[in-house]
This record gives C-alpha cells, structure tokens and sequence, in this order.
C-alpha cells in the first residue's frame, strides 16, 4: 500500500480528519485516494493506496488523472484505459475517490480485437462472464464451414457443445457424446493441457482455453493439420517399406498395434499392413540366446523409460527363414497422461550377414597364410628360372621344360600390353628388390600369364653359396586369389551396407527438420500463455501446464536438433563455414553461459598467451562442441569439484581445447561405448542425457581435420581434449547425399 502523507497542523487546523481514517484508506487494498480541498494546501491529496499508485503512469500528476475534484460524477480514469473513478464525499471537505475497474469497457476491446483480427489458421473465441459467446474471428469457419450450424450467436458453452453433438460436427464422436460432452466443459471450466481433435471441415486442431481476468474465457484453435498429416505419412511409409516395422504399445496393454509389413516378421499370411499382436505372438521366434537380454531390455525401459536399442535374431516360423532385426523405442505421452512406448524395427539381415561375411573372410585370409606354398622357384643371378615345382603347370598351363632357362620378366608378362598398368609397377618393385639383392616378403601382385590371371603372393630370400657369393634367389609362391576377390566382395558387401546406413541417416535428418516446425509452433503458443501476453492467467495450475510445455517442448526441440545435427554429419550434409575466432574471449563467453553452474565448482579457465596464429573454424560447431564438453563436466560432477576449461597449441601446431574435471569419471569398459550415438555409462538412472554430446563432438572436430581424445579415471575424474589445426582440413565427398 502507498505510504500515509504526513498532515501539518498549519493545513488542517482544529477541524484535521481523523488520522485513523485517513491510514485505513491508505491501507485499502484496492485503488483509492483521499483529498481534501481547502485554502492554501499545496497538495490536496492527504492519502493514496499502492493500488492506487500503480494505476498511475510515471511521471503523471495523481489529481490529472482524477480530474475536477468539485465533480464526484463516475467518468473514466485519465490515461488508464478500462477504469473508471468516482467521488464520495467526506466530513472536513474531504473526498474518497475510488476506482473501479470498467468490466464492459474490457470486454469490448476484447471483441474490438477479435474483429480485427484475419488470420485464418487460428480462430479465436470469447465467452463472456455469463458463458455466452460474444465474439469470433473469422478463421473459425476454416474448422467449422457451415455458418448458420457454428457458433451459436449468444450462446453459452454448454449450447455450443450441445450444437456440435447435434449436427456431428467432431467426426467420430458418435457413441461417446456424453464423455466427449464432459471433457469439453471439464476443459472450459478447468482449461488444463490443450487437445487435438479433427473438426467438420476435416482440419485437425490443438485447441485451448485461457481464463481472463474478468472472468471471461478465450478458446484459441490452431491448425495442425499439416503434423497430423505428416504422422500418417509415417505411418504409411513404415507401413509400406518392407523390413521396418513401428509399433506402439499403451502401457499396461497386453498388446501392441504394428505397422508394416508383418509377412517378413511372422511369416506370408499375414498380408495387412496393420495389425494387433500379443508379444508372445512373436516372442517365441526370437533366437534362444537372444530372449533373456531382450527381457532384461525391456524391463529396464519400463523402470525408467529411457530410449534403447537392441539388436536380435529370430526366425520367421512359416518359411524358417533366419532374420536379424534392430529395435530402437522411446517412451511417449499422448494430450490425457497416457503413456505409450514406441519402437521402431528394422531387419538389418543384409547387413548382419555382410558384416559375418567380413569376419569370415579375415578368418579365410588367416586360413590361406597358414596354408603350404603353392609352388617353390629358383632363380639364378642373372634372373633366370632354374627351377620350378609341379604346381605351376596346374595353375598356368606351364610346363617346368618351358619356364626354365627363361628370364623372370618374360615368365611374369612384364611387358605384356595386356598386363596391368598397376600390375607392372608391382612387379617393378619386385624385380627392384631382387636386383638389390634384398629379401622379398610377402609381396601381393598380380600375375598374368598367357590368358590365365592370378593373385599371387611372392615370398624369395637371396642364395648365398659358402664363399659368400650371391648365385641367385629361392622362393615360394601361394595363389591368394580367392582370397583377394573375398575381400573385394567384403568390401563391397559392407559399402552397401554403409549405402543402408546413410540412406537411414538422410531420412532422420529430413523427418527431425518436420518435427521442428510443429515443435516451434508449440513453444511459441506456450510461451505466449506462459508470459500471459493476454493477461494474467488466474488459475496458477494452469500456468504451471504452460510453464511444462514450454520446458519439454524446448528439451525435445534441443534433442531433435542433436540427433539432426549427428545425422547430418552422418549423411555427409553437414558444412562448416570456417572463419578468424579469437579463441580466448570465445572460451571466456561460453564460460559465462553456465556462470551459475560452475560458481558451484572449484572452475578455472586457463588460455595460452601465446595462440597465435588465430584458430580458423566454424564458430557454431565450436561453440557446440565446448558447450557439449562443459555441460558433460558439470552433470558428471558435484558441488566443489573441480572443473578446468584450457586453451593451449600442441607441438605440432594444432589447437587444444581442454575440459577437465574431477567428477565421478567413466570405467575403463565403457569409454568406447560412449564415443557411439546413444552410448552412455552405467549412470543412466543418476545423470539425465541421451547419449549424443560426445559422439556429436568428435564428428564436428573430424569435420575440421581434427580428432577428440578422451582419458577417465573411475572416481576420479575425465579428461577430453579437442585437437584442432589452426587452419582446417575440409574433406570432399565424392558421393553426398541429395
């Protein structure tokens, strides 16, 4: 309340008002103010309340705004827009102006407004105190075509819900009109979370209510029907591309609704695209030593509903054909509280079988170098052939008779036009080695000879008789060339497979740029709410909704900007635009973002004087990476710990930007597991994060022709060092991604 002026005997003389009145009105918690109108006082007003005070702009004299002291008429605060104010005379030719707030006068700018307003992907109505609508934009009639049906003119909430059950103007209500009826008005009376519903014209909207101050209602609709057209994209292409499976289970179901071509999964009668399964449907399917990890998984996803992924075998029991699949789920809730848990399965068996082809051609490779040689050789010192094992004529159709007494280069086709341009500078270094006299090992060329082609690998060592004389070489030979094309079929089995894996990669970058847009669209309207822009929002519950929203709308946002930032590198779609970063005063300002933080640590920030020249690199993808580092050292580590933020050049010249801390630290098994997207430690139910922050960071440093270093002491501390050259080496893809 305002403070009590202070009366001087000199203005009040023997007929001064009672001080106790005057302290009461002082103390009113409403808009008042007392003057008193006599002869020679220089300021008329002897009280006023802080509610009173706050009405008036500053820099405004308090009795302009009343007006004529002489008129106690009702009239319109000066300058306050939607107050009134109004005398009342009292003893000692004193007055009580009291203002009030002028409620008509609010709800005509409300309709004012409404009027006005033209977008057409928002609609907008007003209820007054009374429940009875007063005004509407007109983008309602983009949901609600049919004028003469919606809105009701004047009508309360409860004939609206009324109308729009009559005329099934919601699709799909019919049969739930009574619960549909109570979840309307509970969300006019009570306005809680906002909901989606499809209305008449078939836009799907988020709608939701706003108390006003003046006990009135405003419903807000948005269109969105682009997301929802968006999500049965989804739906359709995970229900037509064959392999991949989504599924959604409602927590505490006993059953899951899978889209997607089920026929690879369980087998060729199962030919819809939808479908509703029991989880032992399929369960016994999985491969036996794949069962236990999988329950395990998914219990520990149940606790504490983090995402996961897995991979599994199982084997499809109508064409007992064996499959590999990966799953990867995450935890989701829909507009009433419900929880679902979402998968999404892919059969990676091309990829599970090149990948065991690879392995087993390192084991065949292993095989063939401890096979016996294919052939034995001598040649002498002037490089002719002296002798040759019988191998040779059942690999080459070449007899020992015709090969001895012939020269090395002539045998091998060195200068055959039909040999190999690579071929004859391998055998160019060969013949290098055995005119110098130096041992060969294990040389892999090919070998043409006549029209047979082979992969050979040559292993010789110099003769040397007892005077010390050099007479020649001895050697073997091995045919290694089932062995080379094993490893060229690996090689492209895999690239197809890396193929698979960016094609992945480019279609969750496209699907995380169509979720920002809606996700914007949210925190945008929650952030309207939450700063109650339309004024102040009387039921502090509902505020506290807004104030969720907003927070996990922006935590989606930033994951969704992770994994598209990760994807993009993936994808070979990621640029950097490199340019002149004074490193010092940069490391200075991403210090200052987590200010709060680190005064709970024991932090220091140490850069070298000597940097120079300056570090050239993007700055995004900079700052991106310290935040990353910074954010990790702070969440792993507590109050009065140790967080160091360093700055220095490397022998060779490169850039070390390094985060220390003496936090928990990572055990030694598990330092590689989180250098990969989704990786994490065994802290997943003390430390929140998704896994991306250092997988992320040492992509961008490979950007910039550099490299991330990570050392960790369980207990102790973890040490991660970004080294980047001062200028940075930009790789060129051959083949991007459109």
């Amino acid at each position: 309340m305002g403070d009590v002026l202070s009366i001087k005997s000199a203005q009040t003389g023997s007929d001064v008002i009672d001080q106790v009145l005057v302290d009461a009105f002082a103390r009113l918690d409403a808009p008042v103010v007392v003057t008193r109108d006599a002869p020679g006082v220089s300021s008329p007003i002897i009280a006023s309340s802080k509610a009173f005070d706050a009405l008036v702009a500053d820099g405004v004299e308090p009795l302009d705004t009343i007006g004529p002291l002489s008129d106690l008429s009702s009239r319109p605060l000066r300058g306050v827009e939607g107050w009134t104010v109004a005398g009342k005379a009292l003893r000692d030719n004193a007055t009580l102006w009291q203002c009030t707030r002028d409620e008509i006068r609010t709800e005509q700018v409300i309709i004012d407004l409404l009027s006005e307003a033209s977008a057409e992907n928002i609609a907008l109505m007003y209820f007054g105190p009374d429940r009875r609508i007063k005004a509407w934009t007109p983008g309602m009639h983009a949901f609600f075509p049919d004028k003469d049906l919606f809105p009701v003119p004047n009508g309360t909430i409860e004939d609206q819900i009324d109308n729009i059950l009559k005329h099934d103007l919601i699709p799909g209500a019919a049969g739930y009109e009574h619960v549909l009826r109570e979840n309307l008005l509970r969300g006019f009376d009570n306005p809680e979370k906002p909901l989606v519903d499809r209305t008449a014209s078939g836009l799907w909207s988020i709608s939701v209510t706003c108390m006003l101050p003046n006990g009135g209602r405003l419903h807000v609709m948005g269109d969105v029907s682009d997301f929802k057209h968006r999500e049965e994209q989804l739906k359709t292409y995970m229900s037509n591309v064959d392999g991949i499976l989504f599924c959604r289970r409602r927590q505490g179901s006993e059953h899951v609704q899978v889209w997607g071509r089920l026929a690879r999964f369980m087998g060729p009668d199962q030919s819809s695209t939808s479908h509703r399964i029991r989880p032992e449907d399929w369960f016994h399917t999985f491969d036996e030593g794949c069962r236990q990890p999988y329950i395990d998984m998914m219990e520990e996803h149940r606790r504490t509903l983090e995402p996961y992924l897995i991979e599994f075998g199982w084997t499809n029991p109508v064409t007992r054909e064996h499959h590999w699949a990966r799953e990867e789920g995450w935890t989701t809730r829909d507009r009433f509280g419900e929880v679902y848990h979402d998968s999404v399965i892919v059969d990676v068996t091309e990829q599970k079988i090149a990948m065991l082809r690879h392995e087993d051609s390192e084991a065949r490779f292993r095989g063939f170098a401890e096979l016996a040689s294919d052939w034995y050789f001598e040649i002498d010192a002037d490089m002719r052939f002296t002798y040759i094992s019988d191998r040779c004529e059942l690999l080459f159709g070449l007899s020992g008779e015709f090969v001895i007494g012939r020269e090395w280069a002539e045998i091998v086709g060195m200068g055959r036009p039909a040999q190999l341009p690579a071929a004859r500078i391998a055998w160019l270094g060969v013949m290098d080695d055995l005119v110098a006299r130096r041992p060969v090992q294990r040389v892999q060329v090919p070998l043409l000879i006549g029209k047979i082609r082979k992969d050979v690998e040559i292993s010789a060592a110099p003769m040397i008789d007892s005077d010390g004389t050099f007479v020649g070489y001895r050697g073997v030979g091995r045919d290694i060339t089932e062995m080379v094309e094993a490893r060229e079929q690996a090689v492209e089995a895999l690239r197809h497979a890396e193929d698979a894996n960016r094609a992945k990669s480019a279609f969750v970058a496209n699907m995380s740029h169509e979720l920002r847009t809606p996700l914007n669209a949210i925190i945008g309207f929650s952030t309207v709410m939450k700063s109650e822009l339309l004024g102040p929002m009387q039921n502090a519950k509902y505020l506290g909704y807004v104030g969720d929203i907003a927070a996990s709308g922006e935590h989606l946002l930033s994951l969704v900007n992770d994994v598209l930032d990760i994807s993009r590198v993936e994808a070979n779609r990621m640029d950097i635009d490199p340019e002149q970063i004074d490193l010092k005063a940069e490391l200075r300002s991403l210090a200052d973002l987590f200010r709060q933080d680190l005064q709970e640590r024991d932090f220091e920030l140490v850069v070298a004087a000597d940097l120079q020249p300056p570090l050239h690199a993007d700055r995004r993808a900079l700052r991106q990476m310290v935040m990353n580092l910074l954010s990790n050292a702070i969440k792993f580590s507590g109050r009065g710990n140790r967080v160091v933020l360093q700055a220095a050049r490397d022998d060779a010249g490169d850039y070390m930007i390094t985060v220390q801390d003496s936090g928990r630290g990572i055990q030694a098994d598990e330092i590689e597991k989180v250098m990969e997207p989704f990786g994490r430690g065994g802290d997943l139910d003390v430390t929140p994060g998704t896994g991306l922050g250092l997988p992320l960071t040492r992509q961008l440093a490979e950007l910039h022709g550099g490299r991330l270093a990570l050392t960790s002491t369980y207990g102790e501390g973890t040490i991660v060092t970004i080294f980047l050259p001062a200028e940075p080496v930009l790789e060129i893809d051959d083949n991007p991604v459109d």
